[in-house]
């Protein structure tokens, strides 16, 4: 689901939860637009596709721990942010980290990366704002195909 219809009002604090391909390149292309960024992830190893610079002089801040644990959850600063990312791989941690930032600390804005389709609706029949591969590729393909 895409949100075109948010102001874009100024820099933001915005927590990723997962340092893969996909987490680290939505941190570099929010670092880019001005806002920060905390990224949690399990392995230390996974922050090793962020940018030196960037973490060097605190855009992007690492920290190590688990995104469905409250206690980590606070260590990367998730009281007081903007926007909260879950782009874990795994549909269900990412599902639960999202409810926990929700409910737990009502964050704003939380988006969850869910790529089983059925899962993804869902979740966002029930107010979650999710992102997939499949329904993505599925929306550029018939975009493609049809312009």
């Amino acid at each position: 689901m895409v949100l075109a219809d948010r102001p874009i009002l100024g820099p933001k604090h915005i927590l990723i939860v997962g340092s893969g391909d996909l987490g680290a390149a939505v941190a570099m292309a929010l670092v880019a637009q001005g806002n920060t960024v905390h990224v949690l992830d399990r392995t230390p190893e996974a922050f090793d596709r962020l940018p030196d610079g960037a973490v060097e002089e605190q855009r992007i801040i690492p920290v190590v721990g688990d995104g469905t644990s409250h206690h980590d959850l606070v260590r990367a600063g998730i009281r007081g942010v903007d926007v909260f990312m879950s782009v874990m791989r795994n549909d269900s941690d990412n599902i639960l980290a999202a409810q926990v930032a929700t409910h737990e600390f009502n964050v704003d804005v939380v988006v969850c990366r869910v790529d089983d389709p059925d899962l993804q609706n869902m979740y966002e029949e029930m107010g979650l704002i999710t992102i997939g591969a499949t329904s993505l590729l599925v929306e550029v393909a018939v975009q493609t195909a049809t312009a």
